[in-house]
């Protein structure tokens, strides 16, 4: 489990930190399915702890994927790059869903939730992908079929 332990913060308020890191991501692998999550990504981020001890972080994620293009049902393996801000509460807080135990929060939780909050929901295997032939099935991207020429 990926932690944030952020003790320093809370002594220094106001003042940004920098996070770098490993996430492994609880999604489950049937959530996207065909599209799969990988098992481990990168966290980067920079936070602060402001004088009501909210938690702001923001930065990037980055998990590779596997995938099947909507269009042509091919597989292919890419970088899922997500820019990302959130704002954790201490626990007494009701404000936000997101909360805390001082001096800890999970990274872990919040990737995996941004992660099933912002995953394509068309992707394509390339920007110009031709797609599958609506008579016959073949890959349009590997060449042109006979179905259409008369």
């Amino acid at each position: 489990m990926s932690e944030l332990e952020f003790s320093q913060a809370l002594e220094k308020t106001n003042v940004e930190f920098d996070y770098s890191g490993k996430i492994t991501p609880s999604c489950s692998p049937e959530a996207f399915a065909p599209n799969r999550i990988g098992s481990e990504g990168t966290l980067r981020f920079k936070y602060f702890v402001d004088y009501d001890a909210v938690l702001h972080m923001k930065g990037y994620l980055s998990v590779t994927c596997s995938f099947v293009c909507d269009r042509c049902n091919a597989q292919f393996q890419r970088n899922l790059f997500l820019e990302f801000e959130e704002n954790a509460y201490p626990k007494m807080s009701e404000e936000s869903e997101i909360t805390y135990n001082m001096p800890r929060i999970n990274l872990d939780k919040i990737a995996s939730d941004y992660i099933a909050l912002h995953f394509p929901t068309k992707v394509l295997c390339r920007e110009d992908c031709k797609g599958l032939c609506p008579k016959c099935g073949a890959n349009l991207n590997e060449g042109n079929c006979n179905c259409f020429k008369n």
